[in-house]
């Protein structure tokens, strides 16, 4: 039944005689923690505390701040004067769900109405809790009512419901509508503001309202201000409907929150969710919380809506999030940004259902049908399209570079090859058919910053001749090696005990437990680098991992074999190639000094005078000097 109070029926129980008293139990202070509190007395009232049924006793419990009460232990609320009204409970921090009943009168909870010298509750179950903080007993006529001055506490707008101080009891007679509800959380708003109506009947919960119902007027509730800056409605009595109407969120941006508290709203324009943080378009981060039970749905790069409550903890506004709508995720474009020789070819890929447009300048877009082929440097823009809506914008750039930036590396074959400062690059092999082999080096882009991804190269005579490779420098740590990239030291970062993935990643120095020292074995039969300390997922190989060819780290036995093979920088030895006499000069009197050596070992310039750059000194470097003489190049 509908509850409706007129001004006429207000007044009377204002002039009503209300001969009555309040006798509180505070809680919330004043107790050991683990201390069994068997009675509080004060007056004529006594509350008696009994395990009853459990095993454990009542206890205090200081982290919630409250009295902790076990399934089964009972509360004897007792006056031996005047009779028990009315008995409110306020809960603490923590609590728990197990229901609690009464032996006499009634009990919603956390208010007991009724005319008894006393009342037994009982905690159902036989585990769990509830705390309690607080317990207000009072004695008298009235039936625990508390009178209502129709003159002051009469309020009919949220607005100015939001406005009161803590602890106000009031009627409200304005039209609010249910927004969101989720259990004890039930969100209402009118023309002038919003409003949370905390659970407070049905065992600690609100009556069920569907979204968009308007409830009746003239109901009642006390003001609570939650952590000192929140508004919540409690206590709460005579909640129905009148009616339903329609509710959409309202459509705010991130710097209006504030003057939003328990809006159901609607914010757009979010590129990203991950974990818990919603990144705006714009830059700007919004704080999520899973209050309602739902699943946060993370994405990246997409142009999408979410909604939710605004909420404020700790001086901290962030949303209670509800649903995202509208996600077009981007688009991918591969490879991803990187340097290349001649040419090379980008796809673009989207989502089932979805239109790609690319562009050359983020401004002209063309319909994306088949694989672009960038031969000059160039930035390619990308986007997907689903409907009317558009996801972000992705961009990968392709930087040809100069034939005078390659540079030659030749295979080791033998660890005692390497030395410290040498300049490297690491090789893997994707066995393409029964006849093709696919080299690839590593290079320098990081997907998802776990690994590192491989760009194609071309390897002839256990030789490699690119520019596109990450160039990693050797410095030697005793017996084994640090491998220094521009992006910083690598180290194995996967760890089985803690269910890492496999992961290849980087740190400005190398740590304390040897993560980045290597150690490398080279033999005729095999080749391999394994990080030292104490991730296990520590060998670094190739993966072409279904198409998308990368360098990480793997655990020994993992079905990852494929060896990363080292590739030297081939250094031009200092000095003047074929200057054999020192003169500063190739000449004809150089072939003549190289003769000379060769006959009577003469002394000469060792370093210049290895033409042919094969670490040996003999006949074939006179040929390379005269082949120089002949034709203004060398030939090797």
């Amino acid at each position: 039944m509908k509850k409706f109070f007129s001004l006429l029926t207000l007044a009377l129980l204002t002039m009503s005689a209300w001969a009555s008293t309040t006798v509180t139990f505070d809680l919330s202070s004043g107790y050991a923690n683990g201390d069994v509190v068997p009675s509080v007395a004060s007056g004529d009232v006594t509350v008696t505390f009994d395990k009853g049924t459990n095993q454990n006793a009542p206890k205090w419990y200081t982290t919630g701040s409250a009295l902790r009460l076990y399934g089964g232990n009972t509360a004897t609320v007792a006056s031996a004067g005047d009779a028990i009204s009315k008995i409110t409970f306020t809960f603490s921090t923590g609590d728990g769900n197990n229901e609690i009943t009464c032996d006499t009168g009634d009990f919603n909870t956390p208010t007991w109405t009724g005319a008894a010298s006393s009342v037994i509750f009982t905690v159902s179950g036989t585990s769990g809790h509830r705390r309690i903080a607080k317990i207000e007993v009072t004695l008298g006529e009235g039936g625990g009512d508390t009178p209502v001055d129709p003159t002051e506490n009469l309020v009919e707008s949220l607005e100015i419901a939001a406005d009161m101080e803590d602890g106000v009891e009031f009627v409200f007679t304005g039209d609010a509508v249910v927004t969101y509800q989720y259990k004890q959380y039930l969100y209402v708003r009118d023309d002038t503001g919003y409003g949370l109506i905390y659970g407070s009947t049905n065992g600690g919960k609100n009556p069920v309202f569907a979204q968009g119902t308007i409830l009746a007027p003239n109901w009642e509730a006390k003001t609570s201000i939650y952590n000192d800056e929140l508004m919540e409605f409690v206590n709460t009595t005579g909640l129905d409907s009148c009616g339903l109407t329609t509710v959409a969120p309202e459509v705010i941006t991130a710097d209006q929150m504030a003057d939003k508290l328990n809006a159901y709203v609607q914010i757009d324009h979010v590129k990203s969710i991950s974990g818990t943080t919603a990144t705006l378009t714009d830059g700007t981060t919004i704080n999520l919380y899973n209050r309602f039970g739902k699943t946060i749905q993370e994405f990246s790069d997409a142009d999408a809506i979410i909604t939710g409550i605004v909420n404020i903890y700790n001086g901290n506004l962030q949303l209670y999030y509800i649903g995202v709508e509208g996600i077009v995720a981007a688009p991918e474009i591969a490879p991803a940004s990187c340097d290349f020789e001649e040419s090379v070819e980008v796809t673009i890929t989207a989502e089932e259902g979805a239109t790609i447009k690319y562009s050359y300048d983020n401004e002209t877009w063309a319909d994306y049908t088949e694989a672009l082929t960038i031969t000059e440097t160039t930035t390619v823009y990308a986007k997907a399209v689903v409907g009317t809506k558009e996801s972000n914008v992705v961009s990968a750039t392709y930087t040809k570079v100069d034939p005078a930036e390659m540079v030659t590396y030749t295979l080791v074959t033998d660890a005692s090859q390497l030395a410290d400062g040498d300049k490297i690059i690491l090789v893997g092999f994707n066995q393409v058919d029964s006849v093709t082999v696919q080299p690839y080096a590593m290079g320098a882009y990081r997907p998802k910053n776990f690994n590192f991804n491989a760009v194609e190269v071309t390897v002839e005579d256990n030789t490699v001749t690119t520019a596109l490779a990450n160039v990693i420098t050797l410095e030697a740590n005793g017996d084994n090696w640090n491998l220094k990239a521009e992006e910083g030291y690598l180290y194995a970062a996967g760890n089985s005990t803690t269910n890492k993935k496999n992961q290849l990643m980087v740190e400005d120095e190398p740590d304390a437990d040897g993560n980045a020292n290597a150690a490398i074995y080279i033999t005729t039969d095999s080749m391999s680098i394994a990080f030292q300390g104490t991730n296990d997922r520590n060998f670094l190989r190739f993966n072409y991992n279904s198409g998308k060819p990368l360098f990480s780290c793997y655990a020994v036995s993992s079905s990852v074999q494929t060896p990363a093979y080292i590739f030297k920088a081939n250094v031009e030895p200092a000095g003047l190639r074929g200057d054999v006499n020192n003169d500063e000069n190739v000449d004809i009197a150089d072939v003549t000094a190289m003769i000379d050596y060769l006959l009577s070992g003469m002394e000469i310039n060792e370093t210049n005078a290895d033409a042919d750059r094969d670490g040996n000194l003999n006949i074939s470097d006179v040929t390379a000097i005269v082949d120089y003489l002949m034709t203004g190049n060398w030939l090797n």
